[in-house]
């Protein structure tokens, strides 16, 4: 007697649970290569946050500029630099100030914050007083640590400090250096930029205008 012809109840089946089978295999890879995707894609946005962060920081730095104040008949540069922050002037000022403006960095937590503000007047740098025109921005985050040194040269005499002070130096440093460890990709990772800083002082005793830029501290 010949077989009925078709499929038989556990030939369905095994046959929907094979398909199930590819189905999930098919639907998994599909998954990890999208999750890849975006994990990729995620590092390279923020790789492309830090190298951002990283020239701004850099182009401020270049532009620090040895800008002279007076204070009960003292003459001295503003700059003050220490472990975990920075305060400059800085010659790159936005469009819509001119001129100079003051620059600050500072750590909170674990972010690294940029405040700048103009204009800019003696006054208000003694009195550690802000510009009309102020504002914040975020720079770095999931910063654990972060570290600023200031070059002093003298000659041939070369020193990298950990903090610096215009008004004992009466000049600005030749150079800057920071070190950082940040959380990026769930990954501990350390980077370190040096940056040269193009501005010189004017010679003690001028003070009240503006000093020349030059090439001498590349």
């Amino acid at each position: 007697m010949k077989r009925p012809a078709g499929f038989t109840f556990l030939e369905v089946i095994i046959s929907l649970t094979i398909m199930s089978l590819v189905v999930v295999a098919i639907y998994g890879a599909l998954r990890l290569g999208i999750q890849a995707a975006e994990r990729g894609e995620e590092r390279r946005e923020e790789n492309q946050r830090m190298r951002a962060a990283l020239s701004f920081i850099r182009r401020q730095l270049k532009s620090a500029y040895p800008y002279p104040v007076q204070d009960q008949g003292e003459s001295f540069i503003y700059f003050i630099g220490g472990r975990e922050g920075v305060s400059f002037i800085s010659s790159a000022s936005r469009p819509e100030a001119g001129g100079f403006e003051k620059v600050t960095y500072v750590l909170q937590g674990q972010e690294l914050w940029v405040r700048t503000s103009a204009p800019v007047f003696p006054a208000d740098l003694v009195e550690d007083r802000e510009g009309a025109l102020s504002q914040e921005s975020l720079v770095l985050t999931g910063v654990e640590k972060i570290s600023w040194e200031y070059l002093w040269e003298m000659g041939d005499r070369v020193e990298w400090r950990q903090e610096w002070k215009g008004k004992e130096e009466r000049t600005i440093p030749a150079a800057v250096r920071v070190t950082w460890r940040a959380q990026k990709g769930g990954l501990t990772q350390d980077w370190q930029m040096v940056v040269p800083i193009a501005a010189y002082a004017p010679p003690q005793g001028i003070i009240g205008r503006p000093a020349g830029l030059g090439t001498g501290r590349m």
